[in-house]
């Protein structure tokens, strides 16, 4: 999962601990601000999981050009990742 400017829900981490992670985000962003990306690292983290963060210093909501330029290895990175075996919480489980 490559997460760009992205937020969630910090108390939904438990969902992602065992997903590969890879967030960018830039620290301009006016839309949606760079904590939000900041909790959810934090979260997933603090559960066991080992997210990679890219934080860009300047970059607003164009910080896709990065994720997606092929020279930073993000794309290589993805594609070289193995779905994850986890459970979803039980309020989520089908019926």
């Amino acid at each position: 999962m490559v997460p760009v400017c992205g937020a969630g829900d910090p108390e939904q981490e438990e969902a992602l601990v065992s997903v590969p992670i890879w967030a960018v985000h830039g620290t301009a962003d006016e839309v949606i601000p760079v904590s939000h990306s900041r909790q959810m690292i934090t979260a997933i983290n603090s559960l066991g999981g080992h997210p990679k963060f890219t934080e860009l210093p300047g970059v607003g909501q164009n910080s896709w050009i990065f994720a997606y330029d092929e020279s930073n290895g993000i794309i290589e990175w993805m594609f070289s990742q193995a779905q994850p075996t986890f459970l979803l919480p039980s309020r989520h489980q089908v019926e």
